[in-house]
């Protein structure tokens, strides 16, 4: 305090005070000190910058002066030295107690040492204010430690050090690796190489290129590392997340980064257009979006270079591999592929080939090794060349999503096209002289079934006509028989890779495009036809993202991130419709059976064929369907229009499970609704003037008449549609039709207790689903044989049964498969009296099912498993 009594002020005067003043004059805009201030900050040597010297006004000799940097301007790699060393001549006084505890402490570490123990471990720690005098107690321990001869490695932290993310690690591991003095990352990646000499172990240095800052290119191993993830960390996602949106963090990134930079220029750009196309790659669309420089011999080395690089893989490849390949790196070929080629007709097994052979590329699906270099190469891309290409790849596919060939090429929901105008949906004239056919796009990629000669069953013998139900048998023999004479045996259904391969890239082209109708469109297709797949939560997922499109819409935000928002779009009732009756579908065949429900209701409504609510209004609606059904009988309705036709058929698909779900409630009210559901489907079924939906709705009545025990009717519809379906055309419309009716005749005389015809059937369904090459189709027929063949006691048979599922389940890796087949394995235990299975490990996958979201979202399933389980204890 200085000045007049009257008139104090405050102020500091001084040496400092000069200097503090000149530096400000001298340095302006930074933070400057001098070396004394840098020494007793206690900061690490990093945050401080050496200035220039400089001439000031009344100060001499200041010493070295430095600037003060608030934030860390780089990252550095294991630069924490001590702060306080010890210094010879100043013994540490005071502090024996700290040194008694610390020396006991490593007399057993030295003892333990000596006894050629490797476990021993401990830890000490002194606590106490600033100015204690913990760095110069710190400094006496490592003093003493490395006078009894063993390696001593220390370090000092700051407050400030928890700015950078995992710093201590990176210190401890950057000392003991010897790169702590390295200034570049490629002489810190020479280091680590000449001190690891182990190929395996050299295979695993890209975990420390976020710790040391190095760019090892990500390993084969590493990439695979997916699944060694603790199941304690698993959280649970919200129905709106997408993770597609997710951002990648920096430090993933980073490798990914590093993998692709260590790429040639060639690689590079083959990588980056992959990337616009997705996960899964067909060779013939990655060619048509190339550079017109590319030419086939540069891109057969880059392609052999990529798979050689761990980058790509073969498409076709199948999945359970994977884990075999973790464990026995050196038997992996990375040129192996598993295309089907033009000389193999017919594939049972995965048989390997190479994707390049004599300067040829063969392989016809790739697919990329790890999504997190697909999506890092993908942001590679400016916002406007990514619209160009995915424009271009929107062209090249438009013409090919669709079923395939042999179902029809039609869409996947029936009619779709001209319920909302064909114009939406239309095919440029500039991509009608593209040569190559839909077929040729995925045509490498192997249909996966059921072996045929798998099941032999001595039921499928030649009967002898006795009957009409013999005779009927009869026919269907020779209908399959004739099949698969006449039918060429490449003939599958490939709607499984028509949807991986050509609806799946759509929606992605679609959005990166930024055109909201038709993104829309092919997210209804594709989750249409993974439903038709029996692909459920794949189909929920893509519904999720077609109900958030239809929330932005509604609060009046743009679709989707690239949409503009200045166009103003509206989806139609039938696309909405659409949506609720996809998600009842799901929700019904995974046991939801109430939430179905309530889907299938709001799409009725969307268009206009709701269910009355109240008994009364039922009752009305009923007497008037059913004159309208005495009509239908004598005059037969005009044909509709395409668009009628197609709000017709999803009527009649939401009425056929509303029907289902009143039998199953047995209440009054129930059985009425269900009475007026399947009475409303006959109608619609009747309006829409075609033999396949009629044909579908009297096997739906056929089932409704044997649960409401109207077995008259029930015999009549019977000897109906056994004469109209081997009429049937020989198409795969007309197989599903058939096997669906097979199918739910051998479930009405199983319900009815004839156990011996409802093998008969069964086993026709199962000879039916096989040649239709729908997975789904082969679980639900499985799932229904099983049961009378464990009743009539005809175990071996049975057993046969079971193996085929658990073929199935086991080389597509459908979990819900495997799940029936324990289902069936917990009945042998529980009925026969034999174990197919051992207890422990149908118990050891009933308690790891809960890991499985496609297990637990499938209730009826889950509800089996555990009333078996049950029942065993009981």
């Amino acid at each position: 305090v200085v000045g007049h009594p009257v008139r104090h002020e405050y102020t500091v005067i001084g040496r400092k005070v000069n200097l503090a003043a000149r530096l400000m004059m001298h340095y302006p805009g930074v933070v400057s000190c001098d070396s004394e201030t840098c020494y007793y900050s206690k900061l690490p040597a990093f945050y401080f910058n050496e200035l220039p010297k400089k001439a000031m006004k009344g100060v001499k000799n200041p010493g070295v002066l430095y600037q003060f940097m608030a934030n860390k301007q780089q990252i550095t790699v294991g630069k924490a030295p001590m702060s306080v060393e010890r210094e010879e001549g100043y013994p540490l006084l005071g502090r024996e107690k700290e040194i008694e505890v610390y020396s006991s402490m490593l007399k057993g570490f030295l003892e333990a040492r000596a006894a050629g123990h490797k476990n021993y471990n401990n830890a000490l720690i002194y606590e106490g204010p600033i100015g204690y005098g913990k760095s110069r107690l710190l400094a006496e321990v490592v003093y003493r430690t490395a006078k009894e001869g063993v390696r001593v490695i220390s370090f000092e932290l700051a407050k400030t050090d928890i700015k950078q993310s995992n710093y201590a690690l990176q210190t401890l591991l950057a000392i003991v690796m010897s790169v702590q003095n390295c200034k570049s990352y490629a002489e810190r990646e020479r280091v680590l190489l000449s001190k690891i000499l182990d190929p395996k172990m050299r295979q695993n240095l890209c975990l420390l290129n976020d710790i040391l800052l190095v760019k090892f290119p990500v390993s084969k191993d590493v990439s695979l590392m997916d699944h060694f993830v603790d199941r304690a960390l698993v959280c649970f996602v919200g129905e709106a997340a997408k993770f597609h949106e997710v951002p990648i963090p920096l430090t993933l990134k980073g490798m990914a980064l590093a993998h692709l930079d260590h790429l040639q220029p060639a690689d590079q750009m083959v990588v980056k257009c992959a990337a616009i196309i997705g996960q899964t790659i067909t060779t013939q669309m990655l060619i048509n979006i190339l550079p017109e420089s590319e030419n086939p011999d540069k891109l057969n080395l880059s392609l052999t270079s990529l798979f050689k690089s761990g980058t790509f893989e073969c498409g076709s490849k199948p999945k359970q591999f994977t884990k075999q390949l973790t464990k026995e790196s050196e038997c992996w070929d990375a040129l192996n592929c598993y295309c089907v080629q033009d000389s193999q007709e017919d594939v049972r097994e995965e048989v390997s080939g190479k994707a390049s052979v004599d300067g040829a590329w063969r392989c016809r699906v790739m697919r990329f090794c790890t999504a997190l270099v697909k999506e890092t190469a993908y942001e590679l891309w400016l916002k406007e060349q990514k619209r160009e290409i995915h424009q271009k790849c929107a062209g090249y596919l438009l013409k090919r999503a669709h079923r395939c060939r042999d179902c029809g090429i039609a869409e996947f929901i029936f009619g779709h096209k001209a319920a909302i105008g064909n114009n939406l949906i239309e095919i440029h004239p500039s991509l009608l002289n593209v040569q190559e056919s839909g077929e040729a796009l995925f045509l490498g990629q192997s249909t996966l079934g059921l072996p045929r000669e798998t099941i032999q069953l001595n039921q499928v013998s030649p009967l002898h006509p006795n009957s009409e139900e013999d005779e009927f048998l009869l026919k269907l023999d020779s209908m399959v028989n004739e099949y698969n004479t006449t039918v060429d045996r490449t003939r599958k259904c490939r709607c499984a890779q028509v949807t991986e391969c050509v609806l799946c890239p759509m929606v992605r082209h679609c959005t990166g495009v930024g055109d909201v109708p038709k993104t829309f469109y092919y997210l209804l297709e594709t989750a249409a036809a993974s439903a038709y797949l029996s692909n459920n939560l794949k189909a929920l997922s893509y519904l999720n993202e077609a109900k958030i499109i239809l929330d932005n819409l509604k609060v009046g935000k743009p679709a989707f991130e690239t949409a503009d928002p200045k166009v103003k779009v509206k989806i139609n009732n039938f696309e909405r419709a659409c949506i609720f009756r996809l998600r009842g579908e799901v929700l019904y065949n995974t046991g939801q059976i109430e939430e179905a429900e309530s889907m299938f209701s709001s799409a009725l409504r969307l268009l206009n064929r709701r269910l009355p609510t109240n008994r009364v209004a039922m009752s009305l609606k009923y007497v008037c369907e059913k004159m309208k059904s005495l009509c239908y009988r004598f005059k037969n309705p005009d044909n509709p229009g395409e668009k009628k036709l197609a709000f017709l058929h999803e009527q009649i698909c939401c009425l056929s499970y509303m029907w289902q779900i009143g039998c199953m409630r047995r209440a009054p009210k129930n059985m009425l609704n269900a009475s007026l559901a399947i009475t409303m489907e006959m109608n619609s079924a009747q309006k829409s003037a075609e033999e396949t939906k009629i044909i579908f709705s009297c096997i739906d009545y056929l089932q409704y008449c044997q649960l409401n025990g109207q077995d008259d009717r029930c015999k009549i519809y019977e000897r109906m549609l056994c004469g109209t379906c081997v009429e049937l055309p020989d198409c795969m419309e007309g197989l599903i039709l058939t096997s669906y009716f097979i199918r739910s005749l051998s479930i009405v005389k199983l319900c009815s207790g004839a156990l011996h015809d409802s093998i008969q059937y069964g086993l026709r369904a199962e000879q039916i689903s096989k040649l239709t090459n729908r997975r789904g189709l082969d679980m639900l027929v499985i799932s229904v044989l099983h049961t009378p063949l464990l009743l009539t006691q005809r175990y071996e048979e049975c057993v046969q049964l079971m193996q085929s599922l658990e073929y199935l389940g086991n080389r597509t890796r459908i979990s819900t498969a495997k799940g029936w087949f324990y289902a069936g394995c917990f009945d042998f235990l529980l009925y026969s009296g034999f174990a197919f299975r051992p207890f422990e490990e149908c118990y050891t996958f009933v308690e790891e099912s809960q890991s499985d979201p496609n297990l637990v979202a499938d209730k009826s399933l889950m509800m089996n498993l555990y009333s078996a389980l049950a029942l065993w204890y009981a």
